[in-house]
């Protein structure tokens, strides 16, 4: 495509771009970046205390405040934060001032353009070496383990690493210049990349070899020497060095089934049902953002891989057929909380128009299009959406696409990795019955999530910023989850299910290395307007024995309110439930049935067994921090078989 393409694409779509104009001015106009500013971890953005994510002030470099509960923030790994989120903010408005130059004409969009890109040219060999917080005198940790692979002396398997590798001093992450890890690297000159792909006719030819010499060909080497693994990242950074090989003229096909490369992580790292391996829906389409915009990085340059479009293809269908009715998705492992299909639109965008001629692709984005749930953004985003439009898509999508009838959905069993989603009229009921992966896991056996009426009704509240002690002590532990805790303790993250039998309606897994010593069943049978579902727990020795079912809606009417009492403190997981995770706790000593209303959908929920156990009723954490959640434990004391019923009725 040429500059004249691209403008035509911009000038065909309404948007309203008077407040994106104000922003951008304003940034223009004060932008500054000094190569001797370290970057760092933006996942350190965050409030200790509440995990709510910190107010980004452009004129604050040294001083970061909580929203919700004021605290300032003067540390060195906030005020590097700072910095990473300034340079991605800098990214951002380079893509927006290419849009708005496209549509307007005016010069000074597309001066910062060129000023910012030839800055990090100009300066790339000055940038300190440094990993988040931590500068490093050279990349000699990273040559050994490269020599040690080629040499077949090591192995690194990515679905259990602990993110530790010997005696090598290397991270998964890897280091960064520009920024502050391999990985936000990688992301960073690809965006800055595509804002070139679209403006390189603007760019003098000395400026063009500058770029090529300065920039691009020292950041291929850089990124290579990180290159040991197959995994989220490292397919970021793999993407970023074929990118620019094409943007160079370097580029050849067969890199593409290089050790660690392309084919290696499409081939190898995908399920059979075309998830991402590590199980989380966000770094699923993290990866198939960095597909995407390889993808259409091959487009641009007249090239064509049957293997990229066959894994994106599948990559996307598996999206679609994951998420619930109502566009929301389940959300296993970790990632952001309330995702939906629309979250991710800007890799709908990238796919669709990397593959114009590939039907299914268009189909998916364009049903996604339909879908009548609003977007939710991430807490961490660096784009800006006009209704159902990226400013990516505003640039590369030609044309309107053909409203279309939404695809329907039946019941999926995905089995190779690891997850159903129970399908009808009145319910959505999905199951996770095991993990691939370490990397990204959550500590949650047997979690279930489900709507009702297409209101989604129980949920998985993912993650905040890895940097919050609220992801340990609460998000990311099986008490956060809906499911079955035994004495107190973590399970072991890596279990493992056997699918004992299964249909369009129903379920039943059983898994015996949960917890030591243990068989735990969970089984799900969906009706036209009720389900249930078991679970039964047997152990070698007596133990407390917890069922744990939270209900993300604002109210619900308590049918037993009259055998609760309130106390001051659960008394229970101590480490966990104090008062930033509890609110409020009602309890009740001995109890075989017990039942509440949720009003909206005029459903019953009943809880019941043939053993007496204790119910405690919860108030405590959303995600994000401001909402908040009904979370029942059921406990049964001193056992060593129980069987608790959830029926569900309309």
């Amino acid at each position: 495509m040429k500059l004249k393409d691209f403008s035509k694409n911009v000038k065909a779509k309404q948007f309203d771009d008077t407040q994106f104009a104000e922003k951008i001015n304003r940034f223009i106009s004060t932008w500054q970046d000094d190569p001797s500013w370290l970057s760092g971890w933006r996942h350190n953005y965050f409030c200790d205390l509440d995990g709510s994510y910190l107010h980004y002030d452009e004129t604050s470099p040294k001083a970061q405040r909580c929203p919700t509960c004021g605290r300032i923030y003067r540390d060195e790994k906030k005020n590097n934060a700072w910095v990473t989120i300034t340079r991605n903010k800098t990214i951002s408005m380079m893509r927006y001032a290419t849009v708005l130059y496209l549509k307007t004409g005016k010069s000074d969009y597309l001066e910062f353009v060129k000023k910012t890109l030839l800055f990090f040219t100009t300066h790339y060999s000055e940038f300190e070496i440094h990993i988040k917080n931590k500068v490093l005198p050279d990349m000699s940790e990273y040559e050994r383990v490269k020599k040690d692979l080629k040499a077949k002396r090591v192995y690194f398997d990515p679905t259990d690493t602990d993110w530790s590798f010997g005696d090598y001093r290397i991270n998964f992450q890897g280091p960064g210049k520009i920024m502050a890890q391999g990985l936000s690297e990688a992301v960073a000159l690809i965006r800055m990349l595509f804002c070139y792909s679209v403006l390189q006719e603007k760019f003098s030819e000395e400026e063009q070899q500058r770029i090529k010499s300065e920039l691009l060909a020292p950041a291929i080497d850089f990124l290579d020497k990180q290159q040991f693994i197959d995994h989220n990242i490292t397919l970021w950074r793999e993407a970023a060095i074929q990118i620019m090989k094409l943007v160079n003229g370097d580029f050849e096909q067969q890199d593409f089934a290089r050790p660690y490369g392309i084919y290696s992580h499409i081939e190898q790292r995908l399920t059979e049902d075309g998830f991402w391996y590590e199980g989380s829906v966000h770094y699923h389409h993290y990866v198939l953002e960095a597909l995407g915009y390889l993808s259409y990085f091959m487009t641009l340059s007249g090239k064509k891989d049957d293997l990229l479009e066959e894994k994106v293809e599948k990559m996307l269908q598996f999206s679609y057929q994951l998420a619930f009715d109502n566009g929301i998705f389940p959300n296993p492992n970790d990632g952001w909380p309330n995702v939906n299909l629309k979250t991710y639109l800007n890799v709908f965008e990238l796919a669709a128009a990397s593959y114009p001629q590939n039907e299914t692709i268009q189909t998916i984005y364009q049903n996604v299009l339909l879908l009548p749930v609003e977007r939710v953004c991430l807490p961490i985003e660096d784009e800006t959406f006009f209704g159902d439009i990226s400013s990516t898509g505003l640039l590369i999508l030609t044309e309107e696409m053909k409203k279309q009838e939404l695809l329907t959905k039946e019941t999926v069993h995905f089995l190779d990795s690891k997850i159903s989603v129970l399908r009808n009229k009145a319910f959505n009921i999905f199951l996770k019955y095991g993990v691939n992966s370490l990397s990204h896991a959550h500590y949650d056996p047997l979690n279930i999530e489900f709507t009702i009426d297409q209101q989604l009704i129980s949920k998985d509240l993912s993650n905040v910023g890895y940097g919050s002690e609220l992801v340990h002590r609460w998000y990311n532990t099986p008490l956060g989850h809906n499911s079955v805790i035994i004495d107190e303790q973590l399970n072991n993250i890596r279990y493992h299910a056997d699918v004992l039998s299964k249909d369009e309606q129903s379920i039943k897994v059983q898994s015996e290395d949960i917890y030591p010593g243990s068989r735990i069943v969970r089984e799900i049978n969906a009706a036209e307007k009720s389900f249930v579902v078991e679970t039964a727990v047997q152990t070698e020795k007596p133990s407390t024995i917890d069922i744990v079912q939270h209900f993300d809606i604002p109210v619900i009417e308590l049918e037993n309110a009259e055998d609760l009492v309130e106390l001051a403190d659960p008394g229970i997981y101590t480490s966990n439930l104090n008062s930033e995770i509890v609110h409020s706790t009602k309890y009740a000593k001995e109890l075989r049935r017990f039942s509440f209303k949720e009003p909206s959908t005029n459903t019953e929920v009943v809880f019941h067994s043939e053993d007496a156990f204790q119910l405690y009723v919860l108030e405590t954490l959303g995600n994000p921090s401001n909402e908040s959640r009904t979370s029942i434990i059921i406990r049964f004391s001193n056992k060593k078989k129980m069987a608790l019923f959830m029926s569900v009725d309309r």
